[in-house]
Order: structure tokens, then C-alpha cells, then sequence
């Protein structure tokens, strides 16, 4: 009897638990995250893909091999690589069942490891809906979102987030840009019912905001009013003069200059022969200059009267713009010039946390990764360098066999520009080695007195005495010659008459460098990179290895510069002959931009970070760097020679007169610019003071441009520099 009432008192007890926890969740509702797909590339994955055969019988598709890649976190963590170059990529996996984010949060994740020197090529995914036949899934297939990085060149590094919306497409409108070194980066995309966004690269949010502004879907549900007028008694001075400040007496008499109560009449003054002694002047500590009244703060001031937003009569909201079509199938679609690319740990489903714990979990190997391409990279170099060096032996080994004479020199300038002289500035003029020796004192001495009689020689013959090319620097014996590359770049040729030193600055590619020294019999000394963009440094392993020139370029970046020997920072001096060369650190487009100044020369090569009527977009850097380094360069005196790495300057003179009309210099200037560029001549060289008076970039002050692209009145100039540059990327 007693055990049947403890059985009977336990089973009551398990029903009061029951029911506690049933009314628990009812009071206390769990929500369950839901994953719609998750793809780590383990065993069986082969099962859940389908490899389209979209350009297959074109000979154009290319294949995928399974692997981690050649520097590993975890070489058990594999995932999918493009495996050929110049190939169309597309490749497949159907979602079971299909979903929709209805009333819920969609989280789109995979990661992807761009390893290889890519050239031009995306790395997204694609969401599709509806019926996909996936052997025939290719870039024609409509698909409901793509998102993911796209980079092509230097001026391309894109990432993408496409929304389709009513059968059509829609980029979103802010520049994004995705990360461009060989590591893996996780790239993450949260879309919320409320319709905001978040982008994050690698668990950290790159950008926010919400659809109804950031797509051009919806009509803007609030529209500029164009018919409000400002107020006849608005006032916008923020300070006036103050009406109570009164001119002190006797302002107006206090001289500018009063003698110098110091100074003393000299002993061996004789006022019959001297005159009358009076002391010199000297500027007066109380002139203050005119009389002004002061400042004060402006009672009335109400700011800066804009232009009040009204309601759009055209928006129709539509809760569901956040919802595409039912998701069926996630693939990835692909074209590259350079394969190499691993994508792995795709991931959808609506719960953030859940996709930042894989993020964190996969990047418990980052350093390990980090440490193993680092190790490949030095790998790398010495590789290319022990090419380098055969490459130079067997061209000398030819040249010999043909009988080749080098040109006679009177000096080698590598024979005195070492790590030591590069590093701590100390130079030795050109030809002193020799001259204290190999050579008599007398000589030598002689020799010295006639520096001074071939400086003025090589001045008169870039003054216009003897033209030398399309480009001549006003200097004593440098010239320079500029060789149009690709399609708008430039790298320019240095020439010291007096040495026969010769230097090329980024040569984005090698052929018509080679050319341009072929007809003037040079051999190449310097090759001189301004930053590691391939547009720059295209022809550095080929001229290097060609002529065993030296490669010169910023130590922040010495190891994206390909070939690089001599590694500058800011501040070094070194000699390219006997010209001094000021290295500037000049970020904002890339971390390790660097200019080269030549002051004996009045000239400075600033790569793409100061451009004629424009400045380098940010790639790697924010308008505070860029505003700095244009501030170095604005530093400088005002005839200097700005040698920039593109032709870009008509295209740049449209914009700033699309944002200080009424700029006469600029004006003058662009009708100066359509000129040269209606007979195919060059703009480049242009002098800093132009560049001064009318590159936007250089004018963040500038009422005008303030108030054409509504920058606010509080925006320092690194803040208004920000905003010229967005609107320059939108033109």
C-alpha cells in the first residue's frame, strides 16, 4: 500500500512539472533560430552541388578542386578553389525546402580566400528562386541576391549587394569596398523585417542603413520641398561685428615702425660727412594694423538655413520590400582572369549570433594563417629574386657574346647609394669616390670647381635651349620623360645628363619603357614606386630583371612591392645622382603611398594621391590620411611640377565645375585642359599653384563647394575632403 502511494505521489509530482513547464513556455515563448542552409565542404558535398555545364561546349567553363589552399589555418578545412584562368565559374545547390524571410531576419554568410594575384574577377553568391535548371545555371540565370567582393584592376574593389525587386535588379548606392589581401575574410549580410541592413566583413559591421535609402527601389518617401523659399529675416552669420566696440583714442597715430630704442650711433660716426645720425626702424609691437571691430556671437543667428523635406506624393510603401521571392537555390557564378579563389562556409539562415559563433570559431586559426602566408611570401621573394639574378646573368652572358659595350659613365651612382647612405641621408656627391681615390689631389680639386659651370650647362638646355621631350624639368641636368602606359597611365623616365643615371617612376608595364630607352641607348639604374597598386609596378620584375635595376619603394609596403630593393620611409633623403630625393609619406589611397620630391628640381611624383583637379579614391585609407598628405603637399613651394600616375584631368575638370561653377581660374583652366586634350597632348606636368586655385580636393574651404554639395557648416576640412570625394565616386 505504501509503495503504491509513493509511485502514485512521484507520477503526480512529473504531472506538476509537466504542466509548470507547459505554462512556462507559454508565458515565456522560445524562439528556435532556423538554419535554411549551411555548407562546410566536408564529406559528401560533391552529392549537394551540381557544377553547371553553361559554356562548357565553348571551351570556356572552368572546374573547381577541393582544397585549403596554400597557407591554411586548419589544412582539414576545405572548401571549393577556382581552379583555371580566364574561365567561367558556375556551380550550384538546391535549398530543401525553399524559405522565405517573411516576419523574420535573413543572414547570408560564406567565406572566401582570394590567394591568387586575380587581376580581374568576382568572388559572390547568388540566392536564386523558383525552378533552376542547374546544369544550365550560368550568368543569364535571374537570381534574388547577390552579394560578395569584385575586383578588377586597381580601381576596381567592389563589394557588391544586389537586390532584386519586381523582376528587376538593384545595386546599392554607397561604395563598398571589399578587403584585397590573401587571407580568408567572412563576408556577412543581415536584412531585418523592418527592411535595415547590416554589412560586416569578418564579424565587424563595414556598413548600415535600411533599404527605402540605400536602393533605388521605392520612390524616397521624403523629397526636398523645391518650392520653400528662405525667410527674408532668416539670418545666418554666426558672428557679427559687435556694435559696442569703439575705436580706442588716438588708434589711428600709432606708427607702423618706430627706431630702435637699442640701437647706438657707431663711434666712427662724423655728422659733417655722415649727416645726422638716426637709429634704424624697427616694426612696432603696438600696431596692431586697421582698427576692426571684434567679433561677437550673433544673437539672431538661426544656422544654416536647407531646404525642409516634405512627404514624396509618389512613395508607396510596400511592407514586403524586404521579402524576395521564396530562396530554392544558393550558388556561385563567377568569371576570373587568375584562378585561385576558396569559397567555403556558406551559411543562410535568420539567427546574427549563430553566424558570428562560426566566424569566431573558423578564425581560431587567423594567426596561424597569417604566420603561414607570411612564411610563403618570404619564400616567394627569395624565389623571385634568385630568377632575378639568373635573368641578369644570362643577359649579361648575351650581351658579351654579342659583343655589347656598356655606355661610358663617369660614375656608377650604386656605387655609393647603399642601405647606409639610403637610411641615415648621408650622400657623396657624384664622382667624389673616384675623384678622392683613384685620382690626383689637383685633379680632383679641379674637377670640383667645374660642378658649379655644368649645372648652368644643363640648365640651359632644359630651358628651352634644347627641348629634350614631350615633358622637360626646369634642373640642372635632370630631365624627364613621360611614356604614356595601359590605357591613362604614366611613368615618367629620369635622365641626369651629367652621369647618364637613369630611373623610371611606376611603370605600370614594361614594353614601352623598354622602347622609350631603346632609342636614347640608356641602361635603367632606378625603378621608383610610388605604391604597390599592379598599375604602378607592372614592369618592376621584367626592367629589373632586363637591365638589374634597383627597386625603390615605401617600407610600409615592402611586401607588395614586387622586386623591391631599397625600402624608404618618411623623411629619408637619398641621391638619384646629384639631385637630392624628399620621401613623403603620402596614405590615404593605399596605407604605404609614398611621394618623391625633388626640390633642386621642382618637382614631386605623387603616384595617386594628388592628381591635376583631383585626388586618388580611398582604398585603403580615410579623408583624414588623404587630407594630411595633400597638406604636405600644398606645403611645398607653389612652381612645383606635380607628375601624377593618370590621365584623368578633363573627366577631373568636368566634375570640379560641377561643384564651383563659378571658379574663373578654373575655368580659364579647363578650356586650357579640353584644348590639349582635343589635340592628344598631355596635362601632366601641372604646377601646385593650379592645382592650389582650382582642385577641389585642395579647396575644402571653399564656400561654393560647400554649399553646391550641402556640406555642413560644422565639417572640418578632412570632413568636407569625405564628402567631395563621395560625390566624386557618384559622377
Amino acid at each position: 500500500m505504501e509503495k503504491k502511494l509513493r509511485l502514485h505521489v512521484v507520477q503526480a509530482l512529473k504531472l506538476l512539472v509537466l504542466l509548470f513547464t507547459i505554462h512556462c513556455l507559454f508565458l515565456f515563448p522560445v524562439t528556435l533560430s532556423e538554419i535554411f542552409f549551411e555548407e562546410r565542404f566536408q564529406d559528401g558535398w560533391k552529392d549537394r552541388w551540381v557544377l553547371s555545364d553553361w559554356k562548357r561546349s565553348e571551351g570556356k567553363a572552368g572546374t573547381f578542386k577541393y582544397t585549403a589552399g596554400k597557407w591554411p589555418g586548419d589544412p582539414d578545412d576545405k572548401g571549393i578553389q577556382t581552379y583555371n584562368d580566364a574561365k567561367h565559374y558556375a556551380i550550384s545547390a538546391k535549398i530543401s525546402p525553399e524559405f522565405s524571410n517573411k516576419n523574420r531576419t535573413l543572414v547570408v554568410q560564406y567565406s572566401i580566400k582570394i590567394e591568387q594575384d586575380i587581376e580581374c574577377g568576382g568572388g559572390y553568391i547568388k540566392l536564386l528562386s523558383g525552378y533552376v535548371n542547374q546544369k544550365k545555371f550560368g550568368g543569364d540565370t535571374p537570381y534574388s541576391f547577390m552579394f560578395g567582393p569584385d575586383i578588377c584592376g586597381t580601381q576596381t574593389k567592389k563589394l557588391h549587394v544586389i537586390m532584386s525587386y519586381q523582376g528587376q535588379n538593384y545595386p546599392i548606392k554607397k561604395d563598398l569596398q571589399c578587403e584585397t589581401d590573401k587571407l580568408t575574410h567572412f563576408y556577412t549580410f543581415i536584412l531585418r523585417p523592418d527592411a535595415s541592413y547590416s554589412v560586416l566583413v569578418d564579424n565587424r559591421e563595414r556598413e548600415s542603413g535600411t533599404m527605402y535609402t540605400d536602393w533605388d527601389i521605392l520612390p524616397p518617401p521624403k523629397i526636398k520641398d523645391t518650392k520653400a523659399k528662405r525667410p527674408a529675416d532668416w539670418d545666418d552669420r554666426e558672428y557679427i561685428e559687435d556694435p559696442n566696440d569703439v575705436k580706442p583714442k588716438g588708434y589711428d597715430s600709432i606708427p607702423r615702425e618706430i627706431p630702435d630704442p637699442k640701437a647706438k650711433e657707431p663711434d666712427n660716426w662724423d655728422e659733417e660727412d655722415d649727416g645726422i645720425w638716426r637709429p634704424p626702424k624697427i616694426p612696432n609691437p603696438a600696431y596692431k594694423g586697421p582698427w576692426k571691430r571684434k567679433k561677437i556671437k550673433n544673437p539672431n543667428y538661426k544656422g544654416k538655413w536647407k531646404t525642409p523635406w516634405v512627404d514624396n506624393p509618389e512613395f508607396e510603401d510596400d511592407p514586403d520590400l524586404y521579402v524576395p521571392k521564396p530562396i530554392k537555390y544558393v550558388g556561385i557564378e563567377v568569371w576570373q582572369v587568375k584562378a585561385g579563389s576558396i569559397f567555403d562556409n556558406i551559411l543562410i539562415c535568420d539567427d546574427p549570433q549563430y553566424a558570428r559563433e562560426i566566424v569566431e570559431d573558423v578564425f581560431q586559426n587567423r594567426e596561424i594563417e597569417k604566420d603561414a602566408f607570411e612564411e610563403a611570401e618570404k619564400m616567394r621573394r627569395a624565389r623571385e629574386e634568385e630568377e632575378a639574378q639568373r635573368a641578369r646573368e644570362e643577359g649579361e652572358k648575351r650581351r658579351k657574346e654579342r659583343g655589347y659595350k656598356k655606355p661610358r659613365r663617369r660614375h656608377d651612382p650604386r656605387d655609393y647609394l647603399d642601405d647606409y647612405h639610403v637610411r641615415s641621408g648621408l650622400c657623396i656627391l657624384p664622382g667624389m669616390r673616384q675623384l678622392s681615390l683613384s685620382k690626383g689631389l689637383v685633379y680632383g680639386f679641379t674637377r670640383l670647381l667645374s660642378m658649379p659651370f655644368k649645372t648652368l650647362r644643363g640648365a640651359s638646355r632644359t630651358l628651352k635651349v634644347a627641348q629634350f621631350c614631350s615633358v622637360s624639368n626646369m634642373s640642372s641636368s635632370l630631365q624627364i620623360e613621360l611614356v604614356p602606359c595601359l590605357k591613362d597611365n604614366y611613368a615618367y623616365i629620369l635622365h641626369d645628363e651629367d652621369t647618364g643615371t637613369v630611373g623610371v617612376v611606376d611603370p605600370s608595364e614594361a614594353t614601352p619603357v623598354i622602347d622609350a630607352l631603346r632609342r636614347k641607348n640608356w641602361n635603367l639604374t632606378y625603378i621608383l614606386n610610388t605604391h604597390h597598386h599592379h598599375d604602378h609596378t607592372g614592369g618592376n620584375q621584367e626592367l629589373k630583371a632586363r637591365y638589374g635595376a634597383k627597386v625603390i619603394g615605401s617600407g610600409v609596403d615592402r611586401d607588395r612591392i614586387p622586386g623591391i630593393d631599397i625600402a624608404l620611409n618618411d623623411g629619408d633623403k637619398w641621391m638619384f645622382a646629384a639631385h637630392e630625393v624628399q620621401v613623403m609619406d603620402t596614405p590615404g589611397h593605399t596605407r604605404g603611398h609614398i611621394s618623391f620630391h625633388f626640390p633642386g628640381s621642382g618637382a614631386i611624383f605623387t603616384g595617386d594621391t594628388l592628381f591635376s583637379l583631383s585626388c586618388g579614391k580611398l582604398f585603403e585609407g580615410t579623408p583624414v590620411q588623404m587630407h594630411s598628405s595633400l597638406k604636405k603637399i600644398m606645403s611645398l613651394p607653389d612652381d612645383t611640377n606635380i607628375y601624377c600616375g593618370h590621365e584623368y584631368t578633363l573627366s577631373n575638370s568636368k566634375f570640379a565645375l560641377s561643384i564651383e561653377p563659378n571658379n574663373e581660374a578654373l575655368q580659364s583652366y579647363a578650356a586650357h585642359i579640353a584644348h590639349l586634350r582635343s589635340k592628344s597632348l598631355p596635362t601632366i606636368p601641372t604646377k601646385l599653384k593650379v592645382e592650389k586655385a582650382c582642385n577641389p580636393f585642395l579647396r575644402t574651404s571653399s564656400i561654393e563647394i560647400r554649399q553646391t554639395l550641402n556640406i555642413p557648416a560644422t565639417a572640418n576640412d578632412s570632413e568636407a575632403l569625405g564628402f567631395i570625394r563621395q560625390a566624386k565616386d557618384n559622377f
